[in-house]
């Protein structure tokens, strides 16, 4: 087949498939791509390589590794794919059960979601949208996905539309991947881990590792990743020794008093002392041999074990 790169004209045969194992796909698409990123807007950028088979046949189609290890314990509900691209996490957190909304601002990108979705009978609603513009909504989201996304200024505004216990995951580059690949942005140390302050940190990941997303170049890049979850407001009252005590109520230990205070326990005074099981053994051995002393019979003492 023909196909113009930079106004040039390459013949090249046999299947785009293995003109990829070749390395020869790889090399049109950054010939083709580095100096239209320059040029052109980001949904331009986006519709290209969405549009292109070639393209298509570079960027991995299967779901990011790291949310599927992550939900396959979650119950299944309301999921927000930011940046959703071609649809590739989402058509799969709708196989799994999710009800599924995603968004991008490549209306290629939207357009294969859809169509893939409607091919295998999946509901799933998807939509061109920006997502400095997009409502996130109040306590909307059991599940948020920023997968090779940009964050920018969109923490707080995620951190109000998650749901009490609700869950945002996130995969990108470390800034230190601009050295091993053209790359705009990225997180730096620990930034990723202090983006969300009023979340919970449930998993955490810097490494170097082979991305899921984009064009696989040779060296691996330097990964963060993240779980956290938005707390729930905490139960009522309290427990000790899996009894459930009410706010105000108190329990011993030993010989300390505590009182169930929203906070959790407290130590309010003392409680009378009640003798442990061995000090209670140990009088009841003192009791019955001061009753029957045998004559020639040494009697009981500390020094013989009783105590």
């Amino acid at each position: 087949m023909a196909r113009k790169v930079a106004g040039c004209v390459d013949s090249i045969d046999g299947d785009i498939s293995s003109l990829v194992h070749k390395g020869l796909a790889l090399a049109l698409v950054l010939f083709r791509f580095v100096p239209l990123f320059a040029q052109n807007s980001i949904p331009q950028q986006y519709n290209a390589i969405y549009s292109g088979d070639a393209e298509q046949a570079t960027f991995n189609h299967a779901p990011n590794a790291f949310l599927v290890e992550f939900t396959k314990t979650l119950k299944p509900g309301r999921a927000l794919d930011v940046g959703m691209g071609q649809g590739r996490n989402s058509i799969y957190l709708a196989q799994q059960g999710w009800q599924v909304t995603g968004f991008d601002l490549s209306d290629a990108g939207v357009k294969l979601a859809r169509e893939q979705a409607a091919k295998l009978q999946l509901r799933l609603t998807a939509i061109v949208a920006d997502a400095a513009a997009y409502d996130f909504g109040e306590a909307q989201w059991d599940l948020i996905v920023f997968s090779y996304v940009p964050l920018g200024d969109l923490p707080a505004r995620v951190e109000r539309g998650l749901k009490p216990g609700g869950i945002v995951l996130v995969e990108n580059f470390h800034r230190d991947t601009s050295k091993v690949r053209l790359l705009y942005g990225g997180f730096g140390d620990n930034e990723l881990l202090q983006a969300f302050p009023g979340l919970r940190i449930l998993r955490y990941e810097d490494l170097l590792a082979q991305q899921d997303w984009g064009v696989q170049l040779r060296d691996a890049n330097r990964i963060g990743r993240l779980a956290a979850q938005r707390p729930k407001p905490a139960a009522p009252g309290c427990t000790w020794e899996s009894k459930p005590y009410s706010e105000g109520a108190t329990a011993c230990w030993g010989v300390i008093r505590m009182t169930c205070r929203p906070k959790g326990w407290t130590r309010s005074g003392s409680c009378p002392h009640r003798p442990g099981r061995r000090a209670t053994l140990t009088a009841q051995v003192r009791k019955a041999t001061t009753r029957a002393v045998v004559p020639g019979i040494i009697r009981p003492s500390s020094d013989h074990g009783f105590l």
